[in-house]
């Protein structure tokens, strides 16, 4: 039997899928929440640094290591020998280059020390030299994990009817990222916003300040939250056209708030907003920040439907309705680089996008068109 092989690498857990080729069945999930880069509590503690089984490797070349290794164990544990996997896609959260036929990848959240230097103040971290080397007859592709879901999006979407080139996919979740079939606009969050208000302005895990990122990740609308409600505090006053910039109300509403800073995560101030009206600002303001932020990316690549995902946009389709009613107002009739307009929803892969995502992109094009009446049926 032929299969292949796809991983979720993200800041906090690593989802293995292990699935045949031929009739692209999912066989098996498995999620390690403990990933490489798992933060516990209060303490930065990094996986790579605490495997005994990496003990005496240099730390930038933990990674791929340490990847060959869990991939190994988790082939062993399904009884799958290597050489019966005709492809590995690895999905992961960050910008990708590819140097000596390795992969390298860097992101917010990917700490420096375990990246190696690519070109002048360039690091990144390198994914794939274990695995290529130890299994060179296998391709190992790697690729931004929101490119890896605009493929298996695509899927379903062509068959559809729309035209795959115009559908991109955005994830909305720990963090804020975007990307199409051209593998363009995959660090989306990274978009640097303007105009903000001093007061609000937030730095970035980037190193940038006011990265869409900050204030419409599923982390970031508890940071924009909390930020309003520390400066709140300190005294509106010294602000004195918050009125101006963010509604007349604002004060009223942060002094009326059941919210507590530093006391609550962004499931609560999405159930708060149901009788909160601070909770509402809040969101309703992170909605107008990322619609613009859409449009731009439309624009750009020429989109007709942008599919989102991740746990707020798979979670909460009030919201991203939120959303499309502000692109919808950005949005100008007779606009000759959207013509057709821009449907924003949420992803057809519905929960399931990180279980396709990684996969998809090991799959050979002769077999493409199995894996999108599957996908498409299973969602």
């Amino acid at each position: 039997m032929a299969y292949i092989l796809g991983v979720d690498i993200s800041g906090t857990q690593n989802v293995y899928s292990l699935a045949e080729l031929e009739s692209a069945k999912i066989l098996r999930n498995r999620i390690n929440r403990e990933g490489a880069f798992c933060r516990t509590g209060e303490r930065d503690l990094r996986v790579l640094e605490a495997d005994d089984r990496l003990s005496g490797i240099d730390l930038p070349d933990r990674f791929h290591t340490y990847l060959c290794v869990e991939v190994e164990s988790f082939l062993a544990k399904e009884g799958v020998e290597f050489n019966e996997v005709l492809g590995v896609g690895l999905s992961v959260a960050g910008k990708v280059y590819e140097k000596d036929g390795d992969h390298f990848f860097i992101g917010g959240n990917t700490p420096k020390r375990f990246a190696s230097r690519l070109q002048g103040k360039l690091y990144a971290i390198n994914a794939t030299h274990t695995l290529r080397s130890k299994y060179p007859d296998t391709p190992v592709f790697c690729a931004n994990d929101c490119n890896c879901t605009a493929i298996a999006q695509s899927f379903v979407y062509g068959r559809g009817g729309v035209d795959p080139r115009k559908t991109f996919y955005v994830t909305i979740s720990t963090g804020f990222g975007g990307g199409g079939l051209n593998f363009e606009a995959d660090e989306l969050g990274h978009n640097v916003l303007f105009d903000l208000h001093p007061a609000v302005s937030l730095e970035c895990s980037c190193g940038m300040r006011d990265c869409v990122e900050v204030y419409a990740s599923g982390e970031g609308l508890v940071r924009l939250a909390n930020r309003l409600l520390e400066v709140r505090q300190r005294e509106f006053s010294v602000f004195s056209d918050f009125s101006g910039r963010f509604g007349a109300d604002l004060i009223r509403l942060a002094e009326e708030t059941s919210l507590k800073k530093d006391q609550f995560t962004t499931v609560d101030l999405f159930n708060a907003a149901e009788s909160d009206g601070y909770a509402r600002f809040i969101l309703d303001y992170a909605a107008r920040l990322t619609a613009h932020v859409l449009v731009n990316a439309a624009q750009i690549h020429d989109l007709e439907v942008i599919g989102i995902g991740g746990g707020v946009g798979e979670n909460q389709p009030g919201y991203v309705e939120l959303i499309d009613g502000y692109v919808q107002g950005i949005l100008v009739e007779g606009n000759r680089m959207l013509p057709n307009g821009l449907r924003v929803e949420v992803t057809p892969l519905g929960t399931s996008s990180n279980d396709w995502g990684a996969l998809t992109l090991a799959v050979p094009e002769k077999y493409q068109g199995v894996w999108a009446e599957v996908i498409s049926s299973s969602v």
